[in-house]
């Protein structure tokens, strides 16, 4: 799932200039051993919004695996700033895309962020369970597996 820049409905933390004022971003790891694939993530978020909607349990983390190789693809989802996860070896070969972004767990009334692009201006949106409201620059890793 490659997280290019698009056009949502509504202002997006780390796509294009939709939010000049706030970053979002997500240091990856990955490192193996025989069995297993461990993918580690370290988010920071300078957006006060999503920061307090995340301790308020209105959105998650997501940690997003897929692999064309072997058509693996896999959501994980995660509230904590730094999260590991573990998958078993033979699920994985070859490229292996991460990305790391933040969707809301329910609907969210009257959605604003005061640092988003002037196109903004003073709009206010209605965001729907499941909508992504920041994305990180995703990674490829390459993993060479007895396939």
């Amino acid at each position: 799932m490659r997280l290019s820049a698009r056009s949502y409905p509504h202002p997006v933390l780390g796509n294009r200039d939709d939010v000049p004022g706030a970053a979002f971003q997500a240091a990856l790891e990955m490192s193996t051993d025989k069995q297993s694939v461990y993918v580690s993530a370290e988010v920071a978020c300078s957006c006060e919004v999503l920061n307090k909607l995340l301790a308020d349990g209105r959105v998650t983390f997501v940690l997003h695996v897929e692999c064309s190789n072997t058509l693996f693809r896999r959501a994980y989802e995660f509230r904590e700033r730094q999260h590991r996860i573990s998958i078993p070896a033979d699920n994985l070969n070859d490229a292996v895309e991460v990305n790391v972004f933040v969707r809301a767990t329910g609907c969210i009334q009257d959605y604003r962020i005061p640092e988003a692009h002037p196109d903004y201006a003073d709009a206010i949106f209605d965001i729907r369970r499941g909508d992504i409201l920041a994305v990180g620059e995703g990674q490829v890793f390459h993993i060479e597996s007895d396939f």
